[in-house]
């Protein structure tokens, strides 16, 4: 599949201006590596050098680049969102003659639009609804009464656990597990441990991308709850009864204890911790490895680790942060060159 210059500027709303003959862009690369028939783009001002020796066809860039870029050129207001948009049209999907292989098991009752494309050795169970235009990679498996809204895409071995409903344009990758059991245990006399069940599911909205190995549990009583435009890495962890708000990003190996409430277009950096019961604003950034122990209240970026010490030693010094901060900040202006 190939595309001329002026396609690929309808799709973004783009100028072309061209310095040399057009040849049809048929992938993406990078501009270092890419060749005639590449499309590549320019982030930010910082890259428009990499320009100078690069054999790429055609590049997205911003008007006020122009006068240093030598290549032909489609200018946009944001070459990262044009980039993004052009990038689905150049990604290959799964494409079947069969639309259900031989090898899945499918129960009877399930409801499964003709358009659906299900690969092989999937497994969908009883009373499972799947919308027009979904694709099963293979060894997917959908547990009974599953919800699947139009236009989802599942690569291999992703697990969706009974009740559990998925809006639309969903993607989840491989590995990720949805609707798996909360972690909730209740200790008798002779501290023995006895599970409690958990009676809720998971409600994912429209727009959301799910990473690889990530696990989403089932709430305990009311439903764990992903909100339209989320954008989850991979090995990410969502305890029981969550709620993440509308276009927040979570990027890997955070975890989100149970009950935690997260806002609309939250930013969560890699290895964060959130603790059980928090309640996170909405436009809150918080960088890698903080570690969130209290409600953050206030838009803004937050930031906060420390080496491990006695926990007893540790509660001294939270004390001391919090109430000294400013003292602390002027001993470092002083005794630090920055």
């Amino acid at each position: 599949m190939s595309f001329t210059y002026q396609q690929l500027a309808d799709l973004v709303d783009g100028r072309l201006v061209l310095k040399t003959p057009e040849i049809a862009i048929e992938s993406i690369a990078d501009v270092i590596t890419a060749k005639k028939n590449q499309l590549g783009y320019i982030a930010n001002s910082k890259n428009i050098k990499f320009l100078e020796n690069s054999k790429v066809g055609l590049v997205i860039v911003k008007e006020e680049w122009l006068n240093r870029c030598a290549s032909n050129a489609l200018v946009v207001k944001n070459p990262s969102l044009a980039f993004a948009k052009l990038t689905h049209i150049f990604k290959q999907k799964m494409s079947s003659k069969n639309e259900q292989h031989s090898s899945a098991v499918i129960d009877n009752s399930a409801i499964i639009d003709k358009s659906v494309k299900i690969a092989a050795f999937c497994v969908i169970g009883a009373n499972v609804v799947i919308k027009k235009n979904c694709i099963l990679q293979p060894h997917c498996i959908i547990e009974d009464n599953v919800i699947i809204d139009e236009n989802c895409y599942f690569h291999p071995n992703v697990k969706v656990l009974i009740d559990v409903k998925i809006g639309k344009n969903c993607e989840m990758h491989s590995g990720c597990v949805i609707g798996s059991d909360g972690f909730a245990n209740a200790l008798d006399e002779q501290s023995k441990w006895h599970k409690i069940a958990q009676l809720g599911s998971v409600v994912i909205g429209d727009n959301v991308e799910i990473g690889a190995n990530t696990t989403i549990d089932r709430g305990a009583i009311n439903n764990t709850i992903i909100a339209n435009g989320v954008r989850i890495d991979n090995l990410v962890h969502i305890a029981h009864n969550v709620n993440i708000g509308d276009d927040s990003a979570i990027t890997a190996c955070v975890a989100i204890a149970g009950s935690a409430k997260i806002g609309k277009r939250v930013l969560i950096g890699g290895n964060a911790a959130i603790a059980d019961h928090i309640n996170i604003t909405d436009d809150v950034m918080i960088t890698g490895l903080t570690a969130v122990d209290r409600d953050i209240t206030e838009k803004g970026v937050y930031t906060g680790f420390m080496p491990y010490i006695k926990h007893k030693n540790w509660l001294k010094l939270s004390i001391l942060w919090r109430t000294k901060v400013d003292k602390i900040v002027g001993f470092l202006r002083i005794h630090t060159k920055d």
